[in-house]
């Protein structure tokens, strides 16, 4: 500890010698001044045991007063020039002086009192110095020294509360120095103590002013040579880092800074370090290790910082290699060298070597301040090592041995993001088992939202019930509730989410996710279609506030619904005035829904052209679009209708929605009986969109179109067409029987056969129907034997059908009659009698004469006969026939007059044929 002697005390050397006497002293006179003369000459331990003697013998002589306070100087003065100096004897000799004689005069009291004081601070007594030199402050003498010892007191006086941590008073005692003894012996030696003071509190600025001061007022100092690198100490830390090098730089060569070489190195790679720049900060590092001996504490202090050098510039390996020679150190350089490598590693993607440091670390430093930080890092390290079994395990651990801290929360994060991860979340929920809600905090939370977002819903539900059930506070409670139900309602289990919601909403009217949790029940109720419910449950969520336009929209679709038209129409034009698109062409939606069920074309219309304005993807603006003409097309307004089906087309001109509008444009044209609008349509649906599933229909209409104006070779051509480019296609059976119907309405019978043969057996009627024509078709060309098999399939399908239509039924009796005149007689008598019951027409007449023309050919005359009178009797293309079989009949029957009068009448028919040539060669044999 640092001494500051002044001039011993002086002031009875005018009434002594000024050396020392070689009388022998006989009186208390001569005792006194041969001690005296002894102290005067500086010979402190011999006048000390003189004056000792003298005040012994003498305690009140005129004398002893001075001789007390010399004798005291003397003893501190004889200590202070020991190598090892002790201050006891010299402090009891004051103390002793000081209450003995109290009046003495006031310099030599005060003087007294300084070097009490002055000896309890290098006795390292603070709490005494400070009391003896505050008493001293207040009457510090006038003598010449007097500046001089109150700076020095001051100095004693902050360095004492210094040691006592008192940071306020030692500041005022220094300031006190440098403001009122500025020119004393003590103002260097304040000036850098409050400078310290400033630089450890982090006040650099104000370290600048007083060191700079210092060095400027006091350049030759012993504490100027201190103050520089002090001052550059103090730049560092103010991050003036150009001032900071340019000063501490000086101080290397600076003779008197010698003795802080060291720290000057240091400080200058500790600018490198803080400027970031990491190889210059490693070289100097390793540079001020050079300069450390080998036995010098510090070196593993310096070699850390080399590594931190490296780790801090990403130079992993040089990172690893440096860290790696103190492994073997001791703790305080050990443990942040194996924490940076283990992190090192990481980053060079050595999970596994990673986490086996990191579990080093943590057996070695299980209370270190980096011991949680590296427990959540080796469950970082294992989860990129793709082992989350261990992974949520290492979390657990941190949630476990260090509750509560930044780390804690980082895991419980960490494990909420590797439920997230494919295969990961059972080894969470593991991790999770058994620990208590404060531990896992929101983790188990965030392991049933991991399971939502992955879609599985039933896993999400039950470890959201699981929290929710703990409760462990309001907010992750009513999180809990509002994912049950969530999860629930997407596992389409509504009711279920109707429960869960209206616990969350019931416990927590208020809470930040009220508005979610019913606006989740209306949805829970709108899935089940208690439309009431639902719209209670949105109005609910609209008082609530926090979800009004997605709530809007609920409210809406309830009434729709519900069947409550009107007042949705208003709720969807509420959401339609919503600055968010998607929002406002829901209500467009909506309302356009319940207006059609209101049958108001018109006003849905509108509100399908706003949607349609509204959306951006060209496809749902092509279905707006599209719906807009169909609801115009229902008001009857067609011109309006096709203007908005050709802008569907506009802005999907490739696509399937653009196909559908031409399709609707189509079906509108031919409702509003424009044929050529129709048929332009379905050319340019056909033209345009040849891939389209439409593209089939297109093509079909525009043969039907054809047909029905009887034009046949278009029709043909049309339906050959879509024969060829769509094969497969549901509507090829009614193609095939399409193109049978204008190749037999052109007499083209042969390939109307072809084409009705082609039909495609079905259900459907024009499929029962194909054969029949098939067989017509046949017939007409002259070709019954082939016929025959066609009319027989009809016949057998049309009968085997209880549902099939009246029309086909009406056909049997025809069929019945082409079907047997394909087989011999014997076989035709079977086919035609079941066809009499239900034939009417031409086609009964024909029946008949068939089947007695069948009978007389098997000389079954007598039922023969009844089967041919219809046809004798009217006129019709088998009545001359029919009267010579019938006359057969009756000949073959013995009824001969009958027959002679039969045949005469047949043989007057005119124009004569085959059968009245024949009747009237009969008559000529049977007449008398």
């Amino acid at each position: 500890m640092k001494r500051h002697s002044l001039v011993a005390l002086c002031l009875v050397s005018a009434l002594i010698g000024t050396s020392p006497s070689t009388v022998w002293a006989d009186t208390p006179q001569e005792q006194y001044r041969q001690a005296s003369e002894l102290y005067n000459a500086r010979i402190y331990s011999t006048a000390a045991q003189e004056l000792k003697k003298f005040l012994d013998a003498n305690p009140t002589d005129a004398n002893a007063k001075l001789a007390a306070y010399q004798w005291a100087s003397a003893l501190y003065r004889s200590e202070g020039s020991k190598p090892e100096p002790n201050y006891t004897a010299p402090i009891k000799a004051y103390e002793w002086a000081l209450q003995k004689y109290p009046t003495a005069p006031a310099n030599i009291t005060a003087a007294a009192r300084f070097e009490l004081g002055e000896g309890y601070y290098l006795s390292e007594n603070a709490a005494k110095t400070i009391a003896v030199l505050t008493e001293f402050l207040k009457n510090p003498g006038t003598d010449a020294q007097a500046d001089t010892r109150a700076g020095w007191a001051n100095y004693y006086l902050g360095k004492s509360y210094s040691d006592l941590k008192k940071t306020p008073q030692a500041r005022a005692a220094f300031e006190e120095v440098r403001t009122k003894y500025g020119t004393t012996q003590a103002a260097p030696d304040s000036l850098l103590e409050l400078g310290l003071l400033n630089l450890d509190a982090g006040q650099n600025a104000a370290a600048v002013t007083v060191l700079s001061a210092l060095r400027t007022r006091f350049p030759d100092s012993e504490a100027a040579a201190e103050a520089q690198v002090r001052l550059g100490e103090a730049q560092l830390g103010a991050k003036n880092y150009g001032a900071a090098r340019e000063t501490l730089r000086s101080a290397l060569t600076n003779p008197k800074s010698a003795d802080f070489k060291t720290e000057v190195l240091q400080d200058l790679a500790a600018i490198d370090f803080a400027e970031k720049k990491w190889p210059e900060a490693a070289q100097s590092y390793a540079s001020l290790l050079q300069n450390l001996p080998a036995n010098d504490a510090r070196r593993a202090q310096i070699q850390l910082q080399i590594a931190n050098s490296y780790f801090n510039g990403k130079d992993w390996q040089q990172a690893i290699q440096n860290y790696a020679g103190l492994l073997q150190s001791g703790p305080q350089t050990k443990a942040p060298a194996l924490y940076y490598s283990a992190v090192s590693l990481s980053e060079q993607g050595k999970f596994t070597e990673s986490a086996g440091l990191y579990r080093q670390f943590l057996a070695a430093f299980p209370t270190h301040a980096l011991a949680s930080k590296a427990a959540l890092r080796l469950g970082d390290a294992l989860t990129d090592a793709k082992d989350p079994a261990q992974a949520a395990q290492a979390y657990k651990v941190v949630l476990t041995r260090f509750p509560g801290t930044d780390a804690a929360k980082a895991a419980q994060n960490a494990l909420g993001d590797l439920a997230g991860t494919a295969g990961a979340s059972d080894a969470v929920e593991k991790a999770l088992s058994g620990l208590p809600a404060s531990a896992a905090g929101n983790t188990q939370l965030r392991l049933a939202q991991a399971a939502f977002e992955r879609g599985d819903y039933a896993k999400s539900a039950q470890l959201a019930n699981t929290v929710a059930t703990a409760k462990p506070d309001a907010t992750t409670t009513e999180s809990a509730l509002y994912l049950v139900g969530s999860s629930k309602l997407n596992a389409k289990d509504a009711p279920g989410a109707a429960v869960a919601f209206t616990k969350q909403i019931t416990a927590f009217p208020k809470g930040k996710l009220a508005a979610q949790g019913n606006l989740g029940l209306s949805w829970a109720y709108e899935d089940q279609k208690k439309w009431a419910e639902s719209e209670k449950a949105a109005r609910a969520a609209l008082a609530v506030g926090g979800e009004k336009e997605r709530a809007q929209i609920a409210l809406a679709n309830a009434l729709l619904n519900g069947g409550k038209f009107a007042p949705a129409v208003i709720a969807f034009a509420e959401a339609e005035k919503s600055i968010d698109k998607a929002t406002a062409s829901q209500g467009a939606l909506g309302g356009a829904l319940a207006l059609e069920k209101q049958n108001l074309w018109r006003e849905a219309a509108v509100r399908w052209g706003k949607r349609a304005t509204l959306l951006s993807e060209n496809d749902a603006k092509a279905r707006a679009y599209t719906r807009q003409g169909l609801a115009l097309a229902k008001a009857k307004e067609y011109p309006n209708a096709q203007i908005a089906f050709d802008a569907a087309v506009k802005v999907a001109p490739k696509s399937e929605s653009g196909a559908q509008a031409l399709y609707e444009a189509a079906w509108a044209a031919h409702d509003s009986k424009q044929t050529a609008a129709e048929s332009a349509r379905w050319i340019r649906l056909e033209t345009d969109f040849p891939e389209s599933k439409l593209a089939p229909e297109a093509v079909f209409q525009q043969a039907e179109l054809a047909l029905t104006a009887k034009k046949w070779s278009e029709a043909t051509a049309a339906y050959e067409r879509l024969l060829q480019k769509y094969p497969t296609d549901a509507l090829a059976p009614r193609a095939n029987f399409g193109l049978g119907t204008a190749f037999y309405n052109a007499q083209n019978w042969t390939e109307a056969a072809a084409a009705f043969d082609k039909v495609t057996p079905s259900k459907e009627q024009f499929a029962l129907e194909a054969p029949f024509w098939a067989a017509e078709s046949l017939r007409k060309s002259g070709d019954a034997a082939q016929a025959g098999p066609r009319y027989q399939k009809f016949v057998q399908g049309i009968e085997a059908n209880t549902a099939a239509p009246a029309a086909l039924k009406a056909l049997v009796p025809a069929a019945r009659l082409g079907w047997g005149q394909s087989v011999p007689p014997a076989q035709a008598i079977a086919i035609y009698q079941p066809a009499l019951a239900t034939a009417s027409g031409k086609t009964k007449i024909e029946l008949g004469f068939r089947l007695g023309e069948a009978l007389a050919a098997q000389a079954k005359w007598a039922q023969a006969l009844p089967a041919l009178i219809p046809a004798t009797t009217t006129e019709n293309e088998w009545r001359d026939p029919a009267r010579w079989w019938a006359g057969q009949a009756l000949e073959n029957t013995n009824a001969k007059a009958d027959a002679l009068a039969l045949y005469q009448q047949l043989a007057q028919s005119k124009p004569s044929n085959q059968w009245t040539e024949k009747a009237a060669a009969r008559v000529k044999e049977l007449a008398p």
